[in-house]
């Protein structure tokens, strides 16, 4: 009787539910950090660095805000796992509808995420970039080097 009680258990559940269940963790983090994270479908509110834990069955597009900053989204899609599926047709219908309903054959993408968000203007390219000022000093015969990161400054100079 035992025997018979776990095979209907495994043949009436799917794959899917049985190995991963209905629901899936995604790290999101951002920088600068402490930006809101809101999800559609919603799913609740966070702030980054944050572990969402989002239903399968849904694909999601993420929207991180923090004021002074442009908001940025994030597309998660959802895959068919190919060995979930093979497992369910092998096993039955059961195991197949069940998984398709609950969505547990999915897997989502991408698992972790680092967004960079900008501020009004600027472009992603413009944070990596290092902006150096030279100015002379028409007494002193000096030039002075200003910038904005740290940077290492070599010089050679050539006589007239």
């Amino acid at each position: 009787m035992r025997a018979f009680t776990l095979l209907a258990a495994v043949v009436l559940t799917g794959c899917g539910a049985v190995m991963h269940g209905g629901h899936q963790n995604l790290f999101i983090a951002s920088t600068p950090q402490g930006a809101k994270v809101e999800t559609s479908p919603l799913s609740g509110m966070y702030t980054t660095p944050a572990m969402l834990t989002l239903e399968r069955k849904h694909e999601y597009i993420l929207t991180l805000s923090k004021e002074g900053f442009t908001p940025a989204t994030v597309n998660i899609r959802h895959d068919i796992g190919g060995g979930t599926l093979v497992a369910d047709v092998i096993l039955g219908i059961a195991p197949l509808i069940i998984d398709a309903v609950t969505g547990s054959w999915y897997g989502l993408t991408p698992e972790n995420t680092n967004v960079t968000l900008t501020r009004p203007g600027q472009s992603e390219l413009d944070l990596d970039a290092i902006h150096i000022a030279l100015s002379t000093n028409q007494s002193t015969g000096h030039v002075d080097i200003r910038a904005d990161k740290p940077v290492r400054v070599s010089l050679k100079l050539k006589e007239k």
